[in-house]
Order: structure tokens, then sequence, then C-alpha cells
């Protein structure tokens, strides 16, 4: 999982040049329960297939399985997904075959669990071009993690979300007690290149100032 930072206030900025809005790689992944594994996780995305409109998904991850007892959803799901967001393992047929599957079930999100820790780019296969959900791929040890979660019998919500920055309000004021000054998490910036070409014209910059004039600049 990724490592959450915490700091007292900041001001970000951040300006994208020639970056459209057509979603080619996944939205940022958070799992908001239980809190004993939130946060982000760190994951691969599709390539060439998935939504191509900007908005937040959230759902309880469930088992998608086939009549014939598998969750790898290379056949027709069984499992009724409406609005779930679908857990699958990795192998024996394409990425896109699996989310279409759970797709066709309600599924508004997928995630598929990966054999190993080594990231894997997802291709598009047979039905890319009808996968309207998104998907994330996650390492095996993170998946290990949830399944662990579910099998104790415990609700696993997660989010696909639009990148942004989150935690941005402050609390601080000259004097405030330290006990008082609300961390932030999560603070991160993500740029996705969903052009189909290189870029070379994008600034993206973080900067954390203080009222007191003190800053850094990333």
């Amino acid at each position: 999982m990724k490592k959450n930072t915490s700091v007292l206030f900041f001001l970000i900025f951040f300006a994208f040049n020639g970056i459209s809005q057509q979603l080619t790689s996944p939205m940022d992944f958070l799992i908001n329960s239980p809190g004993n594994v939130s946060g982000e996780l760190d994951y691969t995305g599709p390539v060439d297939f998935g939504p191509t409109t900007l908005s937040t998904v959230t759902g309880d991850l469930e088992w998608a399985y086939t009549s014939g007892g598998d969750s790898l959803a290379c056949t027709t799901v069984v499992t009724n997904l409406a609005g779930k967001i679908a857990l699958i393992r990795r192998g024996s047929c394409t990425f896109t075959a699996k989310v279409y599957e759970a797709q066709l079930q309600g599924a508004v999100g997928c995630v598929i669990l990966n054999t190993s820790n080594t990231p894997v780019l997802m291709a598009g296969g047979p039905n890319a071009g009808l996968v309207t959900i998104p998907t994330v791929l996650i390492s095996y040890d993170d998946g290990e993690m949830l399944i662990a979660e579910m099998e104790l019998g415990n609700t696993v919500n997660a989010s696909f979300f639009v990148p942004t920055v989150r935690n941005a309000s402050i609390s601080w004021a000259y004097k405030t007690p330290i006990h008082q000054i609300i961390p932030h998490e999560f603070m991160g910036m993500s740029v996705y290149n969903s052009t189909g070409v290189s870029q070379t014209n994008i600034a993206a910059t973080l900067e954390i100032t203080d009222p007191l004039g003190g800053g850094y600049k990333f």
C-alpha cells in the first residue's frame, strides 16, 4: 500500500497542457474501509479500454463467480454484481473479457488480482470497445490483504475517484497548539497522458507554503 504523507499546511498548483479528459488509464483507486486496510493502493491500469468520462465510483468488493465456481470470469458470471466492484483473479483469458463479463452483471468497477507483485500493463482484447467501467490490476500481496478481510466477514469498500486534491481544507492560526492542527493525508498529484502521443509541454508543480512565508516547491 502507498504510504500517506502528513503535512500541516500546503498550497497546490498544477497545470496540464495537451491532456484530454478521455480516460485510457485508470482513475486513482482507494480502499475506504475497513480502516486497517484503508488507503490508496499501487496498481497498473488499462492502456486502451475503460471509461471515457470522469466520474467517481464507489462500491463494495464482491467476487465475480462463474457457474463453474471459479473467480476468473472468463465465462458467464453468475454473481449479481449490481452496484458492486467486481473482484476477479488474473489468468486464462484477456483482461477485457473478464471485465466485460462483470460489467454485464451490473459491476460498477473491477479489481483484478495479479498472480505476482510484478506490474503488468492491461492491454485490450475482445470486447475492449464495450467496456465502460474502471479497472485496476493490484499486486498479489495487496490482493491477499483484501481477501483476508473478506474471509473474516468484513465488507471492503473502495472507490475509483477523479484525480484531484483531497483534504485541501486547513486548520492553522498563529499560536495554534500542535495537537489541534489537522494533518493532511493523501497529498499527491496524478497526470494522465491520454492523447496517444508523447507530450513534452506538460508543467506539473506542487508548492507547499505556510502563512509565515516559508515554503517548498517540487
